[in-house]
């Protein structure tokens, strides 16, 4: 390293502290126990202490004493992505991305290869593009009360719910279905649940048929089966007529 008079050099510890009048007030030091690190006080950094490290392939490392103790790394082969190693996050990093228009992604080390990302346009949902889930983008909403919300990419514009107060239902949305709520219950032996827009509940049961519990029918379950060539069955729970066909 070349030093022009203008530099000044300082010994103390078997740290190299050079002070560079082309710096613009940084510090840089050479300490022979960094492995080769260049450790660097920039007075305009607020405290923040930038270390470029010949073994991180160009990273800058910054400790911030405003970060709680956290390392903040910029990466040349990033993009201009941000990563933060936090003490506190339990091997989480957090990864603020210039092109990702303010969102947050963490890599959690717990997550067996999911991506979270909160995101400040998303009103405090975190989603989650998990690597296991063929391209599904899960959803934790702090407003849905632990509801799991999931977009795939396979469903064709589906939203699957996955609710923690459903008792192992999955809620499916679907943008085909006009305004339809399906639902697959693990307690309805293979039934597919639909609740459509006019408050009706229509079950497709294991044979194909459709049942429907209309709220206008007084606790009626009217039932369109493939097998009874477009008829209507009607059973009345009051009455116990099941089986009756009637014309409608």
């Amino acid at each position: 390293m070349e030093v022009d008079r203008s530099e000044r050099w300082r010994e103390g510890k078997g740290r190299i502290l050079v002070s560079d009048s082309h710096s613009e007030g940084r510090i840089l030091v050479s300490d022979r126990h960094s492995e080769g690190r260049i450790l660097v006080s920039d007075s305009h950094s607020e405290g923040r202490i930038l270390v470029s490290d010949s073994h991180s392939e160009g990273r800058i490392l910054v400790s911030d004493r405003h970060s709680e103790g956290r390392i903040l790394v910029s990466d040349s082969h990033s993009e201009g992505r941000i990563l933060v190693s936090d003490s506190h996050s339990e091997g989480r990093i957090l990864v603020s991305d210039s092109h990702s228009e303010g969102r947050i992604l963490v890599s959690d080390s717990h997550s067996e290869g999911r991506i979270l990302v909160s995101d400040s346009h998303s009103e405090g949902r975190i989603l989650v593009s998990d690597s296991h889930s063929e391209g599904r983008i899960l959803v934790s909403d702090s407003h849905s009360e632990g509801r799991i919300l999931v977009s795939d990419s396979h469903s064709e514009g589906r939203i699957l719910v996955s609710d923690s107060h459903s008792e192992g239902r999955i809620l499916v949305s679907d943008s085909h279905s006009e305004g339809r709520i399906l639902v697959s219950d693990s307690h309805s032996e293979g039934r597919i649940l639909v609740s459509d827009s006019e408050g009706r509940i229509l079950v497709s049961d294991s044979e194909g048929r459709i049942l429907v519990s209309d709220s206008h029918s007084e606790g009626r379950i009217l039932v369109s089966d493939s097998h009874s060539e477009g008829r209507i069955l009607v059973t009345v729970a009051a009455r116990e007529v099941s089986g009756h066909r009637v014309k409608l």
